[in-house]
């Protein structure tokens, strides 16, 4: 059953992503576009001057609505999150640099899209019984479309949004918070136990602040956002600032992430980008590198290879050891010092596990980790040693 339910999923967003949103966003952005002589280059002058003209870290509330400020705040923080961070780099990461071109396409046609939306929900807004505004599309629905219809369709958005925001979206997010903790804890050594504690406790933590201020109204909505946006953006940008100026890592390194791994080809203030092993992209935004373990294979010229090899009980320990040590020393790519090491490391359920620890040159790794997995099978058949 879960099996048919994925695969009915991902066939319904197969064609939801690659044609119908797409068509749409495209299409419905042309039109407004259009419609309104390209309000997103006409009045764009206009629009950051009201908006950033006379702004206000703590303004006061207009009349049963938001200060500029607040509304700004709050469209931040609707906007920048899972979806613009994580969203942006799976897209580069899928889709290679281009997808970053149609991201601005589509993010121009749509200014004019949500153009429309905005003034339809002022056209549409009302004042409820406490004096404060509501609005939104349930409202400019129902004014378009009269009658059981418009119900409908209103109460289907309700029930979509309610699933897409309140569980699809906040599980995203509230995951990747759980999963950037404990990370920061397994980095300091917390065991499997702690990371899954930490997780829980987090997930406690995000639910009573979001049900704290979801449950406050509009105004502690709006008041919660001009507070932690203005933070979010400092920090976003000052894990840029941080990367640039402390450098933890330098162009040509191949480094690994707590989500990619690759060779850095570019540190900027915002993003730092790297080239994946099979010759892909990835943007990464430095305010999660800043914020989370990174491993540096180029720091140190050389590296320690550790490989476990297993052969049967009844094998000659002396002999699995010997053959071992001298496939290692005969190695031209294998530093002499430190000197190979051989050990039995583990009684296994099936097999003696053996580990073979040599040194090598960061560039040799992975050359020497292929050779010697080769040669030791080899090696292995011709003495009769059995895996």
């Amino acid at each position: 059953m879960q099996e048919f339910l994925l695969k009915v999923a991902a066939t319904v967003n197969n064609y939801l992503s690659n044609y119908i949103l797409l068509i749409l966003l495209i299409g419905v952005g042309i039109f407004y576009s259009i419609k309104t002589k390209f309000v997103q280059v006409r009045c764009f002058g206009e629009g950051c001057k009201n908006v950033f003209g006379n702004i206000k870290l703590k303004g006061g509330n207009k009349e049963g609505g938001l200060s500029s400020f607040q509304a700004l705040a709050t469209a931040v923080a609707a906007q920048v999150g899972t979806g613009n961070i994580v969203g942006a780099c799976g897209a580069i990461l899928i889709g290679g640099p281009g997808a970053i071109f149609w991201m601005w396409i589509i993010a121009f046609l749509g200014m004019a899209t949500i153009y429309a939306e905005a003034v339809l929900a002022q056209k549409t807004k009302v004042k409820n019984e406490n004096g404060e505004v509501e609005g939104g599309p349930i409202y400019y629905i129902r004014t378009a479309f009269k009658g059981n219809f418009g119900k409908f369709l209103a109460g289907f958005f309700s029930v979509a949004a309610i699933i897409a925001l309140g569980f699809v979206g906040a599980m995203v997010q509230s995951n990747s918070i759980a999963e950037n903790t404990a990370g920061a804890f397994a980095a300091c050594g917390a065991g499997e136990t702690t990371q899954t504690v930490v997780k829980i406790v987090m997930g406690v933590i995000v639910a009573l602040l979001a049900g704290f201020v979801l449950f406050g109204g509009t105004k502690k909505l709006a008041a919660a956002t001009e507070k932690i946006v203005p933070i979010m953006a400092s920090l976003y940008l000052l894990g840029g600032i941080i990367i640039l100026c402390f450098k933890p890592f330098e162009i040509g390194d191949f480094i690994e992430t707590s989500s990619h791994s690759g060779t850095v080809v570019d540190i900027g203030l915002i993003y730092t980008t790297i080239n994946t092993p099979d010759n892909k992209r990835v943007v990464i935004p430095n305010g999660t590198v800043s914020n989370a373990s990174v491993v540096d294979y180029s720091a140190y010229e050389t590296r320690r290879l550790d490989l476990e090899l297993s052969v049967a009980y009844d094998s000659d320990i002396d002999m699995v050891k010997e053959t071992l040590l001298s496939l290692a020393n005969a190695h031209e790519l294998v530093l002499k010092d430190p000197a190979p090491f051989v050990r039995l490391g583990a009684h296994g359920d099936s097999a003696l596990i053996f580990k073979l620890r040599v040194w090598v040159n960061a560039s040799d790794y992975w050359t020497v980790n292929f050779d010697l997995l080769e040669a030791s099978k080899k090696v292995f058949d011709k003495r009769g040693i059995e895996i």
